[in-house]
């Protein structure tokens, strides 16, 4: 280890950057500050650490962490180094815990893995944001690798345990058993469904029927509720962005350490479709996801009935269930634009024939969320040196889509998407980019393809993805998307061509009108606040951010009221049902070799459950996809936006009333920057909040004249 940290900053910085140490901190009489004004470039600066290691081993590493006006996330760094001081190995590493925005001090820690030609350890207490960031308490160790084993616990009592818990919250086997009986009081509005998260525990192997009583309020009644148990997958890697520079024939291995706020073991995810017959193993905590459909024409009221938990030779358990129907309408067509890209992946095929595709877009609408693009595509050839389109399979296709199922998004066909990250425009029906003849056919098309889709009534749901997170730090690249996005908007201004930018490429303002913002504070929100006012439009960009192994559904749940809160018109998670595995056996991916650059390749292995959020039913002798609990708590997010539309039109009326005071407590849930989707316990500490404040509003607006 070294005497001291070196500190500083990467390249040439503004003068008023410091990076200093001061009197105060978490522990003893100093701590280490990094200042990083507003007008400042973006670059890399702080401290760093060299620290000798061994091969193979593991290693502790945290620190004490705040933040003072952050305009992104923070967190502890590393580089992995060999002999002569190059990247080996995984090459980076980072805590899965960050900083952002005011927080006050905040433990973030990691486990490092060390794997390959690897010596050394740099450790970097470093930012790339604009703030004050202060380090404290930084200590790295190593450590001797142990397994989680099962919660050893006292059967609370003998018997069966029938218990609700809130469906933001993952129930694990080992869930102890919580109070018994329950009532839950569920509330929604019409055209739009609630669920129920009932749990049972036996304290011996049993058989148990659960029958689901009829909602009831006088005359009227509910139709019947469904039930789903709840399937556990193992998630034994670590999640996060894994990167590997292994030959073919080497084994890759995820260096360093995971960046959600779970851990290694089994996690509930899938939900599968039940007679309400089940078999409990002893002392096995086994969820049951129970939903009840309310219809559009439902009368606003409290609805009651019980759910039957009986068992041979043992008097029933009764579960009495409330249901507060709300006035508010769900409407057939969601507000909120939702894009889940629906494609096979490597490790399964799911989509064969044109019936496969249809039931998994009835299964997507029933969710309200949409495809990426409609398949077939429409067709565009080149005769006679003009540009020929045939949309009749893709019209068919579409209007199920857009007229028949209500969808509400969706991209222009496939061959308009010029470029992604570092890789240059690929040709346009065989013309390569910058001829003037590539400029002429990817225009005529683009004016083809738009007039068609006002022709249909579908213009308003339509936007041209024109680049997968471009590496904008590329003068190239801002060249490349700034000339093949003017191509579009000069055929009409009002086409919104987007990109996953994930950040604000400030080169790109006035030209991209659609940009893809990164949930988590990477976009400062002021700063989207001024191009919103300019007229763009924006979605957040969700790769990565859906774990399986995190313990809530927060992200799920939550990214619809992120949007009200911040004026984005919806977001993107890049996959419906991209399989590497067989999901039900493994929770996590494996490595995939993908190019960021021409001539450059690695194996990538991407975050546990990112890439799919509904399971394909074949393993389990079913036909068409499962859906799962992430995707159950987004459903109720994107119907959540829609009652939170109709509160917020409705305090408008009265500004200083208690609906508008409610609404403005929705922002305290929503800060941006945040911890992201990988952690859910750090971005909704508390479930109960959310759900209060959503039953609160309703029964506000229903309230109101």
């Amino acid at each position: 280890m070294q005497a001291t940290w070196p500190g500083g900053t990467e390249g040439q910085q503004a003068a008023a950057v410091k990076v200093e140490r001061v009197d105060g901190g978490k522990f003893g009489t100093h701590c280490v500050r990094i200042t990083v004004p507003p007008e400042a470039p973006a670059n890399w600066v702080g401290w760093r650490q060299k620290v000798r290691i061994t091969s193979g081993a593991s290693y502790f590493v945290a620190a004490w962490l705040r933040a003072r006006g952050l305009t992104g996330e923070a967190r502890v760094h590393g580089h992995f180094l060999d002999d002569a001081g190059q990247l080996a190995g995984p090459k980076f590493w980072s805590t899965g815990g960050s900083v952002g925005g005011d927080d006050e001090w905040k433990l973030v820690s990691g486990l490092v893995s060390m794997s390959g030609p690897v010596s050394t350890f740099e450790l970097h207490l470093t930012m790339n944001v604009r703030g004050v960031l202060e380090h404290d308490g930084a200590v790295m160790m190593r450590t001797v690798r142990a397994a989680l084993g099962e919660i050893e616990q006292r059967q609370a009592r003998p018997g069966l345990a029938v218990w609700a818990e809130d469906p933001l919250v993952k129930v694990f086997r080992d869930t102890p058993a919580g109070k018994l009986p329950a009532a839950p009081e569920l509330a929604g509005g019409r055209n739009e469904a609630e669920c129920l998260q009932l749990c049972l525990r036996s304290s011996a192997a049993a058989s148990v029927t659960v029958k689901l009583e009829p909602l009831r309020s006088g005359a009227a009644a509910l139709p019947p509720g469904r039930i789903e148990t709840v399937g556990y997958v193992p998630c034994l890697q670590p999640s996060g962005y894994f990167s590997s520079s292994a030959k073919p024939y080497e084994r890759r291995l995820a260096g360093g350490t995971g960046r959600t706020d779970g851990w290694r073991g089994w996690w509930p995810d899938y939900l599968v479709p039940s007679d309400g017959r089940i078999a409990l193993e002893a002392r096995r905590t086994q969820p049951l996801w129970i939903t009840y459909a309310v219809s559009r024409d439902a009368a606003p009221g409290e609805y009651r009935g019980d759910v039957v938990v009986e068992q041979a030779g043992q008097p029933p358990v009764r579960v009495p269930v409330r249901l507060r129907v709300w006035r508010f309408v769900m409407p057939d067509r969601a507000s909120l634009q939702v894009i889940y890209d629906l494609r096979n992946g490597p490790g399964w095929s799911t989509f064969r024939t044109e019936e496969d595709w249809r039931t998994w877009w009835r299964f997507m609408a029933e969710h309200h969320v949409c495809p990426d693009e409609i398949q077939p595509r429409a067709g565009f050839k080149l005769v006679d040196g003009k540009v020929v389109m045939d949309t009749a399979a893709f019209d068919r296709a579409a209007a199920y889509c857009y007229d028949e199922l209500h969808m509400s998004a969706g991209y222009f066909a496939g061959p308009f998407y010029a470029c992604g990250w570092a890789h240059p425009p690929s040709p346009f029906l065989g013309l390569k980019y910058p001829s003037p003849e590539y400029q002429a056919a990817y225009q005529d098309a683009v004016r083809q393809y738009w007039a068609h889709l006002k022709a249909k009534g579908w213009a308003d749901r339509l936007s041209l993805y024109v680049s997968d997170e471009p590496w904008a730090d590329r003068r190239e690249v801002i060249q490349w998307l700034a000339d093949i996005i003017g191509y579009t908007r000069a055929v009409d201004p009002q086409i919104p061509v987007y990109s996953s930018t994930w950040g604000h490429v400030k080169a790109w303002d006035g030209v991209l009108n659609h940009v893809g913002l990164g949930q988590y504070g990477v976009y400062p929100m002021s700063e989207w606040a001024e191009r919103r006012k300019a007229g763009d439009k924006a979605w957040f960009t969700t790769d990565g951010q859906m774990e399986i192994d995190t313990p809530y559904n927060a992200t799920e749940r939550m990214l619809p009221w992120y949007c009200f809160t911040h004026g984005v018109d919806g977001y993107e998670f890049w996959g419906f049902s991209w399989y590497t595995y067989d999901p039900y056996k493994f929770g996590w991916h494996s490595f995939i070799y993908q190019s960021g650059e021409p001539g450059k390749y690695d194996w990538v292995r991407y975050p546990n459950g990112d890439g799919f959020i509904a399971y394909p039913g074949e393993p389990l002798g079913r036909s068409g996809p499962l859906s799962t609990i992430r995707l159950e708590e987004a459903r109720e997010g994107i119907e959540d936006y829609d009652l939170l539309l109709a509160a917020r039109a409705a305090a408008a009326k009265q500004p200083h009333g208690e609906l508008a005071k409610a609404l403005a407590e929705v922002a305290g849930l929503t800060r941006i920057p945040n911890a992201g989707g990988y952690r859910s316990t750090d971005i909704l500490p508390d479930p109960d909040a959310l759900t209060s404040l959503r039953r609160r509003i309703g029964d506000l607006l229903d309230k109101t004249p």
